[in-house]
């Protein structure tokens, strides 16, 4: 009879001391997806971390004028990650926002993307 080799539970693995400070970066301005991504953790660890450390997620702010002239200025030609930290808001707002005003990219801005990616457009 051969003996099955046993499963090492990574359900409940430690946090390491250099995860819990990606925790701390990146946890109040980005959906808990994105850091369970970034983490490869589920969901359910990421906020109950969070919740451990006593991090909260940023409180949504009405949009002033002036952030939506900038980001009317920013977003065709830049990416949205970078709109977001130049208005100090998380990718989603600016990403929703952009999309509630009816802003799109560029097609220079996709172009020189794609071809940064390696794909081609027409």
């Amino acid at each position: 009879m051969v003996k099955k080799k046993a499963k090492k539970n990574t359900m409940y693995r430690r946090w390491s001391t250099a995860e819990v400070r990606i925790l701390k970066r990146y946890y109040r301005n980005f959906s808990t997806r994105e850091v369970a991504e970034k983490l490869a953790r589920t969901g359910r660890a990421i906020e109950a971390k969070a919740h451990a450390l006593g991090l909260y997620k940023a409180k949504q702010q009405s949009w002033s004028q002036a952030e939506i002239k900038r980001l009317r200025k920013f977003y065709p030609h830049m990416s949205t990650y970078k709109v977001a930290e130049k208005l100090d808001r998380t990718h989603n707002s600016a990403g929703m926002k952009a999309s509630e005003l009816g802003l799109k990219k560029t097609k220079k801005y996709l172009r020189q993307l794609a071809k940064k990616r390696g794909r081609f457009m027409n």
